[in-house]
């Protein structure tokens, strides 16, 4: 595969690899977030449902509801809580 280089050791096995990202954007993007996935097997886990009735407790609904979204990373959704124009403090 062009653009994706392996350096190897005296006996000839793969010890590393090198990447041309300006080619394989996609695929270093793919690989970062399985590493992400992998050092984060281990941590707690919250359910989108348990953080919601948490932001609600901690603000009032009407708030939140104009002050959330989601955004999409990779194959990962975030619930996004920031304020904006509309939000109340």
């Amino acid at each position: 595969m062009s653009g994706i280089n392996f350096m190897v050791d005296e006996r000839g096995e793969k010890t590393a690899v090198i990447i041309d990202l300006k080619r394989h954007k996609a695929l270093w993007e793919d690989l970062y977030d399985t590493m992400l996935v992998d050092a984060r097997r281990k941590e707690p886990r919250e359910s989108l449902r348990e953080v919601k009735q948490r932001l609600k407790r901690k603000h009032s609904a009407s708030a939140l509801e104009m002050c959330t979204g989601t955004i999409e990373f990779g194959s990962q959704l975030f619930l996004q809580i920031a304020p904006g124009p509309r939000c109340r403090r």
